[in-house]
């Protein structure tokens, strides 16, 4: 009888061990392949039509909701802990006909009203997203300092890629995008440039914004 017991105990053991390997190969045998696909993080520009001067406050908001809403039309929730994102100005300017892109960290002051500075080693201004469940906030502002042209890229930073799970589907990977309004934008002052695309200068060719991407803006600072 001992002996049935003991032969009983053991091939239940070797069943749940058994049991527990197919599994954990069959999770990762069942995605042959990832989909990729890019959650809409919305960008407001409250004030994007009115006449900007030196020292005049700019501001940027962004509220990202737990339900999430990629751009291939998939829908589902996603209870992220944190956002980070980076905010970097260029200033545009014309160079023997043809339209570049400065660094304009030190023409800008940065204003915070919900969310956090977030330590950055690289350029730019990088925020974090204040946690009010079930959304995200970010507001602030851009205070400039001198006039010009600028385009303002928002993104993900360097060391936080905004990774959303999704929990119907290990086999789906999504990234934060930061989608402006195109009337927002202000895209009109493509046409002033005579191009589609802007280049950063002494930048070897890395381009910093397409006509066609949503995650910038202009922004025109009168003296």
């Amino acid at each position: 009888m001992k002996q049935h017991v003991i032969i009983i105990i053991v091939l239940f053991s070797v069943g749940i061990v058994t049991t527990a390997f197919q599994c954990s190969k069959l999770d990762v045998d069942t995605c042959t392949k990832y989909t990729k696909d890019t959650a809409i993080y919305s960008v407001q520009l409250p004030n994007y039509n009115q006449v900007i001067k030196v020292l005049d406050t700019f501001n940027i908001q962004s509220i990202v909701s737990d339900s999430i809403t990629t751009i291939k039309g998939l829908t589902f929730l996603s209870n992220s802990n944190q956002i980070s994102t980076t905010i970097q100005a260029y200033k545009v300017e014309q160079v023997n006909q043809s339209a570049l892109a400065y660094y304009a960290n030190i023409q800008f002051n940065y204003i915070i009203t919900e969310g956090y500075f977030n330590t950055n080693y690289g350029s730019g201004f990088s925020v974090l997203y204040n946690r009010v469940q079930p959304q995200h906030i970010f507001k602030g502002a851009l205070v400039c300092g001198s006039p010009g042209l600028y385009l303002v890229k928002i993104q993900n930073n360097s060391y936080n890629y905004n990774t959303i799970r999704n929990p119907l589907d290990n086999c789906y990977s999504t990234s934060a995008g930061y989608f402006v309004d195109r009337v927002q934008q202000q895209l009109q002052y493509w046409d002033s440039l005579r191009t589609t695309s802007l280049l950063l200068a002494n930048g070897a060719g890395n381009i910093v914004a397409n006509k066609s991407s949503q995650d910038y803006f202009f922004l025109k600072v009168n003296q």
